[in-house]
């Protein structure tokens, strides 16, 4: 089988389209097979509901809950932090806070390591809308005084996004529905833009989240009056855009959690009040991937009970999504769940390239992929010369090849000081101008799915003084995940 190569300027790309034959299987087709599970957390808060009420706290690795509506109506107040190792709450006392508080939004700042609330409804639903802005620095909160803010609201949506350091505020509840859209810079709150495309209305209680990825802030559905909506746009900095594919859409809702999971790459969103039926009791427990062109079902085997109003936060450390509280009508919740893959994707690099005069070549992962089944990862090839040829040896072993054990010193081979760190079942010929990435492709198989394969460059090299004139990589391991 022929590789096919598609070059970028100083960076051929090319897919080893013989691992299909390495893994002996043709592609199939498969649910996604990420899964919930309910964890185990000690002195939770109480039960409540709140959307965006949680935001997760990189540094200290934790979550921040504040306030929110619990079962009697009463709004909130208290500061809780969930240590992410210990998976024990912890309640803040002390000190400022402001005002209990329902549909308020929360939202960590990494730039400045600190936690951004925004406005809510007032006092059980009988006060003000609001438009203060708070930090949470530490374990204290902060009043901030911007020069500008947005007007007074709740149920609006926010999100930090990483690529220009803001965080974006998009519509929600003022005294009619809007969909301005605003950012802070850590000083200040700025608009940005007063409407979406059209045939989108005002709306309120969006799920967003943002993908870093393609550099995009993504907001589904909402609700304006008693219309829930669908409709999937994308914000770049700059305008909205509508993205909603033509087919396979998810029903309209409000209230749905959603958060970008790195280890997945996609969107996942869960739950929401609406669905087909547009209706106030109805309430969804449906899972759904976004990745940046359509929407994809997921069926887990066990589910959270449908609710909306929860918070949902990704977290980097453990690569789950993590979701807290909602409600079910006039039942709410104080559980723990996490989203994440049963078999994850992950490179996991191991041993070294030659010893020598010459910098060894590299191996690294690329393009923020990785080895999903169904999908193509990156990997980098480094430490190149200006031009000439590398391969990528791609094997189903690092321990043993052909009854030898792995790492095989290659010395016989012309190449002291290198070692074969993977049995060399493929190679995958690469012309390069100083770098390349080369791109594997994976069939949508479960059966794979946990496996790993190993794989290791091989450089030719002017600068390599051996008989082969080439030199080796580290190796990296690709555990084939299963979304």
């Amino acid at each position: 089988m022929t590789d096919h190569c598609h070059p970028r300027p100083f960076v051929p790309r090319c897919s080893s389209l013989p691992t299909l034959l390495l893994l002996g299987i043709l592609a199939t087709s498969a649910a996604a097979q990420a899964q919930w599970s309910q964890l185990t957390h000690s002195t939770p808060p109480s039960a409540r509901q709140s959307a965006r009420f949680t935001a997760f706290d990189t540094v200290n690795d934790r979550i921040v809950l504040f306030g929110g509506s619990p079962t009697n109506g009463i709004y909130l107040n208290d500061t809780h932090v969930l240590q992410c190792s210990t998976g024990t709450w912890t309640q803040i006392t002390g000190g400022p806070a402001p005002q209990p508080r329902y549909g308020h939004s929360l939202t960590y700042d990494p730039v400045r390591n600190e936690v951004i609330l925004f406005g809510g409804l007032l006092f059980n639903g009988n006060g003000p809308l609001n438009n203060e802005t708070w930090a949470f620095r530490g374990n204290t909160w902060v009043p901030l005084a911007p020069a500008q803010a947005p007007a007074a609201r709740f149920l609006h949506s926010t999100v930090f996004d990483t690529n220009r350091g803001v965080i974006v505020l998009f519509g929600g509840g003022l005294s009619a529905t809007t969909s301005d859209t605003w950012e802070w810079n850590g000083n200040n709150w700025i608009q940005r833009a007063t409407t979406i495309p059209s045939p989108f209305p005002l709306r309120s209680n969006s799920a967003i989240a943002y993908d870093p990825v393609r550099q995009r802030t993504v907001i589904f559905g909402g609700r304006v009056n008693n219309s829930w909506l669908q409709g999937t746009l994308e914000w770049d900095g700059a305008v909205w855009t509508n993205v909603t594919p033509a087919a396979n859409n998810p029903p309209g809702r409000a209230g749905a959690a959603m958060a970008y999971h790195a280890g997945l790459d996609r969107i996942v969103m869960f739950g929401g009040v609406g669905g087909p039926t547009a209706t106030a009791g109805n309430y969804l427990g449906d899972t759904w991937y976004w990745d940046g062109t359509s929407w994809t079902q997921v069926l887990p085997g066990v589910v959270p009970s449908p609710r909306a109003s929860t918070g949902f936060v990704y977290d980097p450390v453990r690569d789950r999504g993590v979701m807290f509280g909602g409600n079910l009508t006039s039942t709410h919740f104080n559980s723990l769940w996490a989203f994440q893959s049963a078999t994850p994707a992950r490179l996991v690099p191991f041993g070294q390239g030659c010893v020598g005069s010459v910098p060894a070549p590299t191996l690294t992962a690329a393009d923020h992929t990785r080895p999903w089944l169904g999908d193509s990862y990156g990997l980098r090839i480094g430490g190149l010369p200006p031009s000439g040829i590398c391969v990528l040896v791609t094997g189903l072993s690092n321990q043993f090849w052909n009854g030898l054990p792995l790492p095989l010193d290659l010395t016989l081979l012309g190449m002291p000081a290198c070692d074969a760190l993977v049995s060399p079942d493929l190679l995958n010929a690469v012309f390069h101008q100083g770098s390349a990435v080369v791109t594997t492709t994976l069939p949508l198989n479960p059966a794979v799915a946990g496996l790993s394969i190993y794989q290791q460059a091989l450089v030719f090299h002017p600068g390599a003084l051996n008989p082969l004139g080439a030199l080796t990589s580290n190796g990296i391991e690709a555990e084939l995940g299963l979304r």
